[in-house]
């Protein structure tokens, strides 16, 4: 059976001290030797001992599962890095796909909010259009209902001074109420288109009341009278009676129109 290990390094250690003390202590040459031979011997001896001496066992496994734990991590880790690199690739490409998808809902909702503006104005200008058109329409009724009412008036005003010609004797009182009457029909109408005189009216047919008719004029605003200034008539004995000559049935103090002449030569009134 071969030494051990440890038999060895003893030997070595008192072959180290044999020549430690052969060093203090002369020797002979022949001693010497001896002891160099016998040092050789032991150190050849553990030499082949340790060469046959077979590896432990426990140490070899203990290696080979290092190097098998070694390899498994090294596999893991190769594992891990792919599916990292995987990961970070899809992670990537889901970034790009939002971006994109993101952009295509800002495109969109860019072009419907510009469409949106766009109804809004054009709704707007609809309401501004419509609201124009109802203010037109309801000035032309309110203008066509005051033309109505000052053409009823004129002819109203026209027919009363006619009963009041007829009912009254003496010609200073009809050519009174004649004046008043054309201060009337200029005021409503102008001094164009007077109708007849009184005295050829009433010897046609004094008991038949007479209705003018309005002269045409362009339709512009509503004709205004004017305030007529009171005259006196002489009565039949000498004495003069005030005649209310100052009726206005409405708008009391307003300017006249002045009287123009259209395409056709018609009489048209525009207001002063």
């Amino acid at each position: 059976m071969a030494p051990s290990r440890r038999t060895t390094r003893a030997t070595s250690k008192k072959a180290a001290a044999s020549r430690k003390g052969t060093n203090r202590l002369p020797l002979s040459s022949s001693e010497q030797k001896q002891r160099i031979a016998a040092v050789e011997a032991v150190r050849a001896a553990s030499r082949k001992a340790a060469s046959r001496m077979p590896p432990s066992s426990s140490l070899a496994e203990q290696v080979r599962a290092l190097e098998r734990a070694h390899a498994d991590l090294v596999a893991e880790s190769a594992q891990q890095q792919q599916r990292i690199a995987e990961l970070e690739a899809a992670l990537a490409e889901g970034k790009r796909k939002h971006g994109a998808e993101r952009l295509r809902l800002i495109q969109r909702g860019g072009l419907f909010l510009g469409k949106t503006q766009r109804a809004l104005e054009q709704k707007v200008a609809l309401e501004a259009q419509l609201a124009a058109a109802e203010t037109r329409l309801a000035s032309r009724a309110a203008w066509e209902e005051q033309v109505a009412r000052d053409r009823l008036e004129s002819k109203i005003l026209w027919t009363a001074a006619q009963v009041a010609i007829q009912r009254l004797c003496g010609p200073e009182q009809q050519r009174g109420l004649e004046r008043i009457l054309t201060c009337c029909q200029k005021a409503f109408t102008g001094p164009a288109c007077l109708p007849a005189s009184v005295s050829s009216v009433m010897a046609e047919d004094p008991f038949v009341v007479q209705v003018p008719s309005t002269p045409p004029h362009v339709q512009q605003m509503p004709l205004t009278p004017v305030s007529v200034a009171p005259e006196s008539v002489e009565a039949e004995g000498g004495s003069s009676s005030p005649v209310r000559g100052s009726y206005t049935p409405r708008r009391e103090g307003l300017r006249p129109k002045r009287k123009a002449v259209d395409a056709n030569g018609s009489p048209g009134y525009t207001r002063i």
